[in-house]
């Protein structure tokens, strides 16, 4: 099964489909498709060459001006709506890619709908490496889609980062070192239906893409930052 993202609303319930794939043998991948896309691969190769030096920042934004329905996914509670399930993944992946691990410590912010849910949320987030990312998701506020990665020899800059086909090396002076175009052989979600093909045809359950450790490890980072920031799902409470 290729499970949209999130694949669950919260860590225990992405743990049970875990659970249950690994126990049947059934194939499970959440579909983050921006972990597919070929120029984060690029992203990678770039940092691992140290064309960036030591990360020290991360910054991504992605949010978008939604008319308030009380009735709608994106609002209501009992639909596990608000930014950061939505869209609020997209950043804190990138800065995953970026830095390799989830965050040490993170605090967080948001303005809350008036039936609890984050209509903007804020994350400012610690890694082991010693680097930091700013990361925000809005589905009341029209944010910029784009991606910064900021290190001591260089910068790379990320249009439309969660769909990403672009990005562009820049020197701490300002000037264009390098580009990269890896442009959609359609829209962007073939990689990973690609991806679902190869794993069904060796006999996988588990795609190394997105590893169930991931998704299983992603929905428990955000699990934390509602609690942070006060939200919470009936279905927190409902037994599994």
């Amino acid at each position: 099964m290729l499970c949209e993202k999130p694949m669950a609303v919260n860590a225990p319930q992405a743990q049970q489909m875990v659970d249950v794939a690994r126990s049947s043998g059934a194939f499970l991948m959440e579909a983050m498709w921006t972990r597919h896309l070929p120029v984060f691969g690029v992203l990678r190769r770039w940092i691992d060459v140290g064309r960036v030096g030591e990360i020290r920042a991360v910054e991504a934004s992605l949010g978008f001006d939604a008319p308030y329905d009380p009735t709608h996914r994106l609002w209501a509670p009992e639909l596990a709506g608000g930014s950061l399930l939505d869209i609020g993944i997209y950043p804190l992946t990138l800065a995953e890619l970026t830095f390799g691990t989830q965050p040490v410590s993170f605090d967080a912010e948001a303005e809350l709908s008036p039936d609890g849910v984050d209509a903007r949320l804020s994350v400012v987030a610690n890694y082991s490496a010693g680097g930091s990312a700013r990361l925000s998701s809005a589905i009341n506020t029209h944010l910029a889609p784009n991606g910064q990665i900021i290190g001591t020899k260089g910068i790379i800059e990320i249009p439309n980062f969660w769909r990403a086909e672009r990005m562009a090396l820049i020197s701490l002076s300002g000037e264009k070192v390098d580009e990269a175009h890896e442009p959609h052989q359609v829209n962007g979600f073939e990689y990973q239906i690609i991806e679902v093909a190869r794993c069904l045809e060796v006999g996988a359950a588990e795609s190394p893409v997105v590893p169930w450790v991931w998704s299983v490890t992603m929905a428990g980072l955000m699990d934390e930052i509602r609690s942070r920031i006060g939200v919470a799902y009936p279905c927190d409470r409902e037994p599994l």
